[in-house]
C-alpha cells in the first residue's frame, strides 16, 4: 500500500521530513504545506499556503505536523476532524488542556494521533531499554542526562524555554526507559541577561519516583561552547551510557557500586541497526495506521510530557519540589 501524506511545515526540521518522506517508495508525498513557500499547483508535491487544502483531499490518508509549537493544537484539531491520521512533532501542544482534547478528538475519530519523540525511536535507545527490561544491568538506581549545545539561540523559537524545546528529549527517556511514573519534580532555570530577558536558557531538573530507587537528573542548555548530548543510566549490575553526540553510541561497563571500591572490568558496544532515528520512527508510525495499533509514543505519553513540562515550570516559579 502506497500512503499519501501531507506536510505541514516546512522549516528547519520540517525539512528533514520532507526529504524523508520523498526518499520512500511506500509513500506519495502530495502536499507541502508553508505559508513562507511559494505555491505551485502545478508540481508533485502540490505546495500551498493553506493547509485546508491538503485536508480537504480526500485521497490524504496521514499529516506531517512540523510547524511551531503554538500551531500544533489547531492544525492538530483540523487534520483529525478531517478524518486524517496525525504525526506531530513534539511537544503536541504547548498546554495539557489542548493535548487531553486532542486525544479525544483522536478517538472520536478512529485516528492515529503520534507524537514526534524521536529519541525513543533511536535505535540505541531502544537496545538499552531491551537490556534494561531483560535486567542486564540489574535494578536502575539513578539516570544521569546532559543536553548542552550552542548557536540555538535564535528569536524564531525563544517562545519556549529551554526545558520545553531541548528538555523534552530527556523526560521522554526517562518515562520510556523507567517505564515507571515520576512522584516528584523539581526543576530550576535561568535566563542569561544578554540574550533573553524572560526564558531559561539553562535548566537543571530532578525527578523522583514512587517506591523506586531510581532518580534521575537533568542539566540543559544552549549556551555551551561545544554539544554535549550524554545519558548514563546506572544500574545495580551495570552502567551504560548513551553519547548521541559520538560515533559510538551506547557502551555498556561493569560498573558496580561497592564500598571501599569500584571498578571497570569489561566494556562493549553493541551492533546497533543501521537505520535513523526518524526514519524509524516513520516506520512505527506506519505500522500503526495499517495494523490500527497504539503508538509508543501516542497522546497519552505526548500528554504525559506535557503535564511534567507545566510541574516544572511550576517548581521553577514556586522555587520548591512539585509533587506529581
Amino acid at each position: 500500500m502506497k500512503y499519501n501524506i501531507a506536510l505541514i511545515g516546512c522549516g528547519r526540521w520540517g525539512k528533514n521530513h520532507r526529504k524523508l518522506l520523498e526518499d520512500r517508495e511506500d509513500i506519495n508525498l502530495s502536499y507541502i504545506c508553508d505559508t513562507a513557500m511559494k505555491e505551485d499547483r502545478d508540481g508533485e508535491p502540490i505546495i500551498t499556503n493553506n493547509y485546508h487544502e491538503a485536508l480537504e483531499d480526500k485521497l490524504v490518508d496521514a499529516v506531517v505536523i512540523a510547524t511551531q509549537i503554538g500551531l500544533h493544537y489547531e492544525i492538530g484539531k483540523d487534520s483529525l476532524n478531517a478524518g486524517k491520521h496525525v504525526f506531530v512533532e513534539k511537544p503536541m501542544t504547548d498546554n495539557s488542556k489542548d493535548a487531553m482534547d486532542l486525544i479525544k478528538i483522536a478517538k472520536r475519530n478512529k485516528k492515529q494521533l503520534m507524537v514526534g519523540h524521536v529519541f525513543m525511536y533511536n535505535p540505541a535507545v531502544q537496545y538499552l531499554k531491551q537490556k534494561i527490561d531483560e535486567g542486564y544491568l540489574g535494578k536502575v538506581l539513578y539516570m544521569d542526562a546532559r543536553r548542552l549545545s550552542s548557536g540555538i539561540l535564535r528569536e524564531r523559537i525563544r517562545h519556549y524555554d529551554v526545558l520545553w524545546e531541548l528538555g523534552i528529549h530527556d523526560l521522554s527517556m526517562f518515562l520510556y526507559l523507567s517505564g515507571k511514573k515520576p512522584e516528584s519534580i523539581n526543576a530550576s532555570g535561568d535566563s542569561l541577561s544578554n540574550l533573553s530577558e524572560s526564558l531559561d536558557d539553562i535548566s537543571t531538573l530532578n525527578l523522583k519516583f514512587n517506591k523506586e530507587p531510581i532518580n534521575c537528573s537533568l542539566t540543559i542548555g544552549w549556551a555551551y561552547p561545544k554539544v554535549v548530548k550524554e545519558l548514563v543510566v546506572v544500574g545495580e549490575k551495570g552502567t551504560a551510557i548513551f553519547d548521541d553526540a559520538s560515533d559510538n553510541k551506547l557502551t555498556f561497563y561493569d560498573f558496580v557500586l561497592k564500598k571501599g571500591g569500584e571498578g571497570v572490568t569489561n566494556s562493549y558496544s553493541p551492533n546497533l541497526p543501521n537505520i535513523s532515528p526518524l526514519e524509524n520512527q516513520l516506520n512505527h508510525f506506519l505500522h500503526c495506521i495499517k495494523n490500527d495499533v497504539k503508538p509508543l509514543s501516542d497522546g497519552e505519553n505526548g500528554l504525559e510530557i506535557i503535564k511534567l513540562l507545566e510541574d516544572a515550570d511550576k517548581s521553577k516559579k514556586e522555587g520548591k519540589e512539585v509533587f506529581i
